[in-house]
């Protein structure tokens, strides 16, 4: 398997990336390329909604400073509607402009300028966390990319009481696959694709 692929899906993991900075952007794009990873871009909140419903991407990177609606309002519009991993890459420093990101919905914080490699490993460690990620193929990207020691080893063994969408590939705590249908009977359905069906469960 290629690094940055799925594995449950074909092709590799959308990225969604937010930002209006033309420069930027291609910066982080090129970086993320490393991993083989497929990257979408929009450059302001409106089109980046737009994109994130088309795409439906496996993490979303979003700068908070866009020109219009801005990524306080987006950021938690995304998460009212998916647990997708969002990172949030700022120019801010500010404590409670962090501490508010987390609390409305970001999984991550990095401030700007941010370091390639950090970037790029922060983003592999969300996927692998969040989907049924290959261990072996995150290991050898994060050597390629990153120069890790050969011997450091990833963990990837699911935690008991854990659920996987064979369907989309998301993987989680039970509890979020705890939900309500259309008929408001309580069923275990994936909060990511929405199939009640094809779920796997880690008992030990």
């Amino acid at each position: 398997m290629a690094p940055g692929t799925q594995n449950g899906e074909s092709g590799p993991y959308r990225i969604l990336l937010v930002e209006e900075d033309k420069d930027s952007a291609q910066a982080i794009l090129q970086n993320l390329s490393r991993a083989k990873l497929d990257c979408r871009y929009a450059t302001d909140a409106n089109t980046g909604w737009q994109a994130f419903e088309q795409t439906q991407p496996h993490l979303v990177l979003l700068n908070l400073g866009l020109p219009d609606l801005g990524g306080f309002v987006l950021c938690p519009k995304i998460r009212e509607q998916s647990t997708v991993p969002i990172i949030i890459v700022s120019l801010r420093k500010r404590k409670e402009d962090q501490l508010h990101a987390l609390k409305i919905g970001a999984d991550d914080f990095l401030i700007r300028p941010i370091d390639d490699d950090l970037l790029l490993a922060r983003c592999l460690t969300l996927l692998r966390r969040a989907y049924r990620y290959d261990a072996r193929a995150e290991q050898d990207t994060l050597q390629a990319a990153l120069q890790q020691n050969p011997s450091q080893s990833i963990q990837s063994t699911l935690p008991s009481d854990w659920v996987t969408c064979d369907s989309c590939s998301y993987m989680g705590p039970g509890h979020r696959f705890d939900r309500l249908n259309a008929a408001g009977e309580r069923v275990m359905m994936c909060p990511h694709c929405n199939h009640t069906q094809m779920l796997t469960y880690t008992l030990r």
